[in-house]
């Protein structure tokens, strides 16, 4: 991803909604980074298992669990389907996609995801697998730090290998404390002004940090997985640096690879998310939403604002 292409694509969408939205549309001059965390919740995930008959009782109660953490703050619609029954079209299509599945079977997809889009897993399902679907500690530790105030968390996944790793996380580091101190919020709007109020007492401050995420720690498997997945070959660039930031309710900007982790990118990336949020609209914003279980709202203790709705 090139992220000076992200102020275009800002500029674009704000032309789009320009063009759409009525004459005196209101400005808004709250960062993108907390306009996200106050007003866009998290895109539902699918998660379909599959099963030829009942699911055993092992499976059976993962399942259930799935289905109470989806009905409390997580962002995914667990879904059950028996093929040996008549299966929808659609669900037909994707289990005959699954070679060589076997016993329960889990697929795990984005939200709105079309057909060429990568999965994030597809294989057996388990209570572990269940369990580490919507939640750990990474993720935890993730929104920890937004909830208490930072702007963006960058999540580093890590190669395996101390040496470049250990120079990735210094390169951050080092660019990440340097916009910290020359990186401005915009201007506040004037208390007469009509147009959006942020609706939480969370202080509002530019601090970034760095999250190192291993590839091979069994906790973050998924986690690690909806990162890598998220574009096509991503998840086969085993030697490379992956730097994903992160921000609002568990939203990823996309991922910066390789020679792309310099000061520039990062840099470029960082002044989007601090910038004003020109384009309120989630969709027509750069990055996609993360599996997470989180609940933004109660945390935040969101004042009713002058918008009656979070606008997508």
């Amino acid at each position: 991803m090139d992220y000076p292409r992200l102020a275009l694509r800002g500029f674009l969408a704000l032309l789009v909604v320009g063009v759409l939205a009525p004459a005196g549309a209101r400005a808004c001059q709250i960062p993108v980074f907390r306009y996200a965390l106050e007003r866009w919740p998290g895109s539902a995930y699918e998660a379909i298992v599959f099963t030829d008959g009942a699911l055993p009782a092992g499976e059976a109660e993962a399942f259930k669990a799935m289905k109470r953490t989806a009905k409390g703050a997580s962002n995914f619609e667990p879904t059950l389907v028996d093929v040996s029954g008549r299966m929808p079209e659609a669900m037909a299509k994707l289990w005959k996609a699954q070679a060589g599945a076997k016993g329960p079977w889990l697929v795990v997809r984005y939200p709105e995801a079309d057909e060429e889009q990568e999965l994030v897993y597809a294989g057996p399902f388990t209570a572990e697998v269940a369990k580490g679907l919507a939640d750990s500690p990474a993720r935890r530790e993730l929104a920890k730090r937004i909830l208490a105030g930072e702007t963006t968390v960058w999540v580093s996944v890590e190669t395996g290998k101390k040496e470049p790793d250990a120079a990735t996380a210094k390169l951050l580091e080092r660019e990440l404390k340097r916009l910290e101190e020359s990186l401005k919020l915009p201007a506040p709007a004037a208390e007469d002004d009509a147009g959006p109020k942020m609706l939480s007492e969370l202080p509002l401050r530019i601090a970034f940090s760095v999250l190192r995420v291993s590839r091979e720690d069994p906790a973050e498997r998924m986690f690690v997985a909806m990162l890598l997945n998220s574009e096509k070959d991503l998840a086969k660039r085993k030697d490379q640096a992956i730097v994903v930031p992160v921000f609002g309710r568990g939203r990823a900007l996309g991922a910066l690879v390789g020679e792309q982790v310099e000061a520039r990118q990062i840099a470029a990336a960082a002044e989007f998310l601090t910038g004003a949020c020109s384009c309120q609209v989630k969709e027509l914003n750069p990055g996609f939403d993360l599996l997470m279980s989180v609940d933004w709202e109660g945390a935040l203790k969101l004042k009713e604002g002058n918008e009656a709705a979070e606008e997508k």
